[in-house]
């Protein structure tokens, strides 16, 4: 069994480890690394002598060494007749750079490259994508590739390239994806992140086709219970802790602006000199990372701090009234895995408010909250706020505003994929409408919309529909799927630690070893149960 590995600068030593443990599991396995990050994390995998890769190529720049190619018409119409929506703009636009233009609501500063390379133009945008067919091709027909264990965080074209990829050469394709329960995590075979096997076996669950013990989701449920009541259990795990935690600390930036912006032109700058020390140690080109960089990196710096600023201020937002009836749509940040790559049809998240609110009753209002893990790089132009403050019955409601308390008051919530709609099922027998197709859909306690024209009668029908189910059925649903959840799942001892390399630096080779003992013998009973090889 050979794998290629996907590593970036969080997981490049939890992927080390991995590895060493699938080779023990698969002795005569072959492994290949593809590895973007920042700092030189290739040369710690080629220095080690624990384990022997095949090969490990730094792609974090491979795409502007496409720019230098020529692209085949031909190869490229063949590979779009593989793909299921028949166009390859769909992959294009999952781009944070190269579909720039498709990239609606999010910060400038995802200019900044195409500033400092040029104009880049639909040539340029194609020789990118065969570029990475064709990488993609040669190395897994190199390594003879059986699994390739992806990373589900860029927002790149290569994404879907490189599943797609596999899939015209019969490779599984695997990712371990957060479930949204406390720390348990669970193989994905596709860049949506949806868990066929999760799915299958809540269906025999609930339809009492297996006999399963009941007994550890509905404690499982219990503990998520008294989560809201304030009992210290949190069902989030520690990354989505942290990100809270993180808009709290924003809020202690420097009051002055004057401070503000000398804090992130300092920052700009240090962080200028750090990259080109960076590129020249591994080798690579340092001519994009000149003054003209420097120059934009520092606007769009002190951009983002302001515009931050601007977003933790109560002035800038709309009174929140819990006592009125309202629809509830929380913000995706962007750009964000969950618009760019699992549902790019709703990258522009101005279109689905602008359909709320053209389909809610006439006496609703719809509150709309952005994301907390906005503030900071993500932060979106005001224009994005402007227009949704157009709408008569649209309201921008403070970003720190409690959510646990927007949800609990709201008629329904609507989000594309969001905590918040999953804090509606789990806890408030709220009706949900979901753009992306979420694990809970499976219980039929929420709906996925694809048709914005039939939206309004949606709106309608799932709160009459949810009025006749009953709290003892709703429970019986969840906790089928919790139990379904539990028993393909596993379980992550500090999933920040074991995935960022910064706080891995606290966490002691021990509980590393065996974090990456038990993913990857979770990757090796779904390849048991899964392969087709």
């Amino acid at each position: 069994m050979n794998f290629l590995i996907q590593s970036t600068t969080l997981n490049y030593k939890i992927n080390h480890k991995i590895a060493l443990c699938l080779k023990e599991l698969y002795p005569e396995g072959k492994f290949g690394v593809i590895i973007s990050s920042h700092g030189n994390k290739k040369k710690f995998l080629e220095d080690q002598n624990e384990i022997k890769y095949e090969f490990v190529y730094d792609i974090s720049d491979i795409k502007w060494d496409f720019l230098k190619d020529d692209f085949s018409l031909e190869e490229l119409r063949e590979f779009e007749e593989t793909i299921p929506e028949k166009s390859l703009w769909r992959f294009i636009a999952m781009d944070r750079y190269f579909g720039r233009s498709f990239c609606k609501g999010s910060s400038k500063y995802f200019d900044l490259k195409t500033h400092v390379n040029g104009n880049i133009g639909q040539d340029d945008i194609l020789r990118v994508v065969n570029g990475y067919i064709r990488f993609f091709k040669r190395i897994l027909a190199e390594l003879k590739a059986d699994v390739v264990l992806f990373y589900p965080g860029h927002h790149s074209m290569l994404t879907p390239i490189l599943e797609q990829t596999c899939r015209n050469m019969d490779i599984l394709h695997l990712a371990l994806v957060g479930s949204r329960v406390s720390n348990y995590y669970s193989i994905s075979p596709n860049k949506h992140q949806t868990f066929p096997h999760i799915e299958e076996a809540y269906k025999k669950i609930v339809g009492k086709e297996i006999d399963v013990n009941l007994a550890p989701g509905e404690e499982c449920y219990d503990e998520m219970l008294l989560s809201v009541k304030g009992k210290g259990y949190s069902y989030h795990h520690k990354a989505v802790r942290k990100l809270l935690s993180g808009l709290s600390k924003k809020k202690k930036e420097p009051a002055s602006y004057v401070n503000l912006f000398a804090k992130y032109l300092v920052g700009s700058v240090l962080a200028w000199f750090k990259i080109r020390r960076d590129q020249k140690t591994r080798g690579l080109n340092i001519g994009q990372y000149g003054l003209k960089y420097l120059f934009f990196n520092s606007y769009h710096n002190l951009m983002l701090a302001y515009q931050s600023k601007k977003l933790l201020s109560r002035s800038f937002y709309d009174d929140y009234d819990s006592d009125v009836k309202y629809l509830y749509y929380p913000l995706t940040g962007q750009p964000e895995y969950a618009t760019q790559i699992m549902d790019n049809m709703w990258i522009n998240q101005l279109t689905i408010i602008e359909a709320l609110a053209k389909s809610v009753p006439f006496d609703w209002k719809i509150y709309v909250k952005e994301h907390p893990g906005t503030i900071g790089w993500r932060v979106r132009p005001f224009s994005f706020y402007k227009e949704i403050r157009q709408y008569p019955n649209v309201r921008l409601i403070p970003i720190d505003q409690e959510n646990i308390q927007v949800v609990k008051s709201a008629q329904m919530v609507v989000a594309i994929s969001s905590t918040a709609a999953w804090e509606a099922v789990l806890f408030h027998n709220k009706p949900v409408i979901t753009f992306s197709k979420t694990l809970y859909n499976v219980t039929g306690l929420a709906r996925q919309c694809s048709d914005l024209i039939g939206l309004s009668m949606l709106i309608h029908d799932e709160c009459e529909r949810i009025k006749n189910i009953d709290t003892e059925e709703r429970r019986r649903r969840i906790v089928a799927l919790l139990n379904a959840i539990l028993l393909h799942s596993v379980w992550i001892n500090n999933p920040l630690a074991t995935f960022s390399d910064k706080d891995s630096e606290d966490f002691s080779e021990e509980e590393l070893e065996s974090n990456a003992r038990s993913i990857a013998d979770t990757i090796c009973r779904y390849i048991g149960t899964n392969s087709v090889l």
